[in-house]
């Protein structure tokens, strides 16, 4: 089954996730665990999903410099 977001934008997996942002897909469910990737949902049986367009604001917040 394909999950949507409210925009009809398909959301990615996990491992979809992982090989975009090039880690592993450990990394990647543990950053979604414990909130650091925005916008991560949890499915009911317990699987996370991103949509791309929540992968995009995240990768670009990477990009953003950090104040001192």
């Amino acid at each position: 089954m394909t999950w949507i977001d409210q925009q009809g934008d398909p959301l990615l997996t996990v491992p979809e996730v992982a090989q975009y942002l090039r880690q592993s897909a450990y990394s990647t469910r543990q950053q979604m665990r414990f909130g650091r990737i925005p916008g991560a949902v949890k499915l009911p049986g317990g699987e996370w999903r991103l949509s791309r367009t929540d992968l995009a604001a995240y990768v670009d917040s990477l990009k953003q410099p950090t104040a001192a």
